[in-house]
């Protein structure tokens, strides 16, 4: 795909790349080399003066301009600072929920504007700018602040794009501002698995790579056998990927290290070049639980991927008997009820809701909530698992009106704890 701005020459030249499904990607280059171009050629803000721009397969000239802006949430560089409340100004990212404060609220602390919004004396009235009398004039990190809240807004956009968001924020703000980015597109997969894959071959590594990343999965990869057995003791993984031949080491080695040194009992899937009946054999009486022989072939290949994980267990755990009949939990849609009425939820709160469900009365420590629902292993100094918390609370209303009350321990983390309501007519008697 080609660019070129009327009257003059390319700007962009024989542009060619493809953008894997539950990928994150990043362009960088020097100032006036096209990235702000391109973006705006990927948004259909643009059209190319050659080639063309697939989404799904499809040409994106040939999208309905009102699905595609739907499915595209953008945030330019040069982004506008209306004239507006503080609230319309976040409003404005996502117009079907422009009046939303609910909404707001969710997209103000994924863009971190909350910190500021919440000292103005008047909230999400405060008029911002100098166009009207007593508008607030924010700083240059604040403004941007706001203008990467409205990236948050529109809840159906499954293609978020950011353009240099985070140019006038200081350094600490930047790292988290990233941080978040990451955890909403972790929200955005789904359920997915960690899976490790331990191959040196660096063209099987981008293939493998490409098609769990297609199936949804995170991914982390390995050339060397010592590698992998570092990141096991650093994070958490729910399926390994072992090719037999290593430069340090033997894959059967490695599985064999797994399951007899580590205790390993979740998924292994073996690969190899050779198809010899004795290989598959000894391969499973290492510990591998499926062989496959290469060349690997896309759709088996995630088709045991998937067979493995549903026969390892790797679904959401069951709610405690103990757990009152107000809440219903659809397991199959991944859905929350409350006294009968649905609960909009992330998948990373309704995992944490399951956890929580699933211990009632069981005392559950940031740390082990942090491997569990994040697989971050280890003390980790984060205030992510209270912020999620919190606002699982709030959405849930486990406050004990509906005889279910989340706890904060001291120091230790979280309990969900059965509240024994009194009935109103015994109270009224």
């Amino acid at each position: 795909m080609s660019f070129a701005y009327p009257g003059g020459h390319d700007v962009l030249h024989d542009i060619s790349l493809h953008i894997v499904p539950g990928s994150s990607l990043a362009l960088v280059g020097e100032n006036g080399s096209g990235k702000t171009t391109l973006i705006k050629l990927l948004t259909r803000l643009y059209r190319p003066t050659k080639g063309r721009i697939l989404l799904d397969g499809s040409d994106l000239n040939d999208w309905d301009a009102q699905a595609l802006r739907e499915r595209v949430d953008v945030i330019f560089q040069d982004f506008v600072r209306y004239q507006l409340t503080m609230g319309e100004n976040l409003g404005v990212g996502g117009t079907h929920a422009f009046e939303d404060t609910y909404r707001w609220q969710q997209a103000e602390k994924e863009g971190m504007a909350d910190g500021f919004i919440s000292r103005q004396s008047s909230g999400y009235q405060t008029q911002l700018g100098r166009w009207f009398k007593n508008g607030q004039e924010l700083s240059g990190g604040q403004w941007q602040k706001v203008a990467l809240s409205r990236a948050y807004m529109r809840k159906d956009a499954d293609i978020l794009v950011l353009d240099e968001p985070t140019a006038a924020m200081d350094a600490a703000a930047e790292a988290d501002a990233f941080a978040r980015f990451r955890e909403h597109c972790r929200d955005k997969i789904g359920n997915s698995m960690h899976i490790g894959v331990l191959e040196d071959d660096l063209d099987q590594q981008a293939f493998i790579e490409q098609y769990l990343l297609s199936a949804d999965h995170d991914v982390s990869l390995f050339g060397r056998a010592s590698e992998l057995r570092r990141a096991t003791q650093e994070k958490r993984f729910d399926f390994f990927i072992i090719d037999w031949r290593l430069p340090d080491g033997c894959g059967m080695d490695m599985v064999g290290h797994l399951r007899q040194n580590d205790g390993w009992r979740g998924p292994i899937l073996f690969i190899t070049a050779s198809q010899d009946e004795d290989d598959v054999v000894k391969a499973l009486e290492q510990g591998a639980d499926d062989f496959l022989a290469k060349p690997l072939r896309p759709k088996e290949f995630l088709a045991r991927i998937a067979a493995l994980g549903r026969r390892a267990g790797y679904d959401t755990p069951r709610p405690s008997a103990t757990c009152p009949s107000d809440f219903e939990i659809n397991n199959e849609e991944h859905a929350i009820s409350v006294a009968g009425k649905s609960v909009e939820l992330t998948e990373r709160e309704y995992r944490l809701a399951t956890l929580f469900f699933s211990k009632i009365g069981e005392l559950l420590t940031r740390a082990h909530i942090l491997e569990l629902v994040w697989g971050i292993k280890g003390n980790v100094s984060t205030r992510t698992v209270d912020t999620h918390v919190s606002r699982l609370r709030r959405k849930l209303e486990l406050d004990g009106h509906h005889g279910l009350r989340l706890r904060s321990i001291y120091q230790s983390g979280y309990r969900m704890e059965v509240c024994h309501m009194v009935p109103v007519e015994r109270v009224v008697n």
